[in-house]
């Protein structure tokens, strides 16, 4: 498995039903692959909004990401969670399309 992202609608920390399905899978995979350390989730934002709410819907993606799959199994003692908001975005906020890609949470398996 390699890193995983998934999209958030705007102001939104929930999980779409595609996005679940592919947690479901890193789920099984997780459980499955001792040589996972740690999994590190970054949660992102648009810069819309005030900074402030900002890292805290960054950090409401993150842990929603991390509760999903620990609903599903996986060891909670192996999540480290981030907060980067606005400050790093993967594309430019200046359209819609690519605000739509800075709402993201990013999953990385540290081995």
């Amino acid at each position: 498995f390699k890193d995983s992202l998934l999209h958030f609608d705007f102001g939104k920390h929930t999980l779409t039903a595609k996005d679940s399905k592919r947690l479901d899978d890193l789920a099984r995979y997780l459980k499955s692959d001792p040589e996972v350390k740690r999994i590190d989730i970054y949660g992102h934002t648009d810069n819309i909004g005030r900074k402030r709410n900002n890292d805290k819907l960054g950090r409401l993606r993150s842990q929603t990401v991390r509760d999903y799959l620990v609903s599903r199994g996986v060891d909670a003692t192996k999540f480290k969670l981030r907060s980067h908001g606005e400050r790093k975005p993967a594309t430019s906020n200046r359209t819609d399309k690519g605000r739509a890609k800075n709402r993201r949470a990013l999953v990385k398996l540290i081995k």
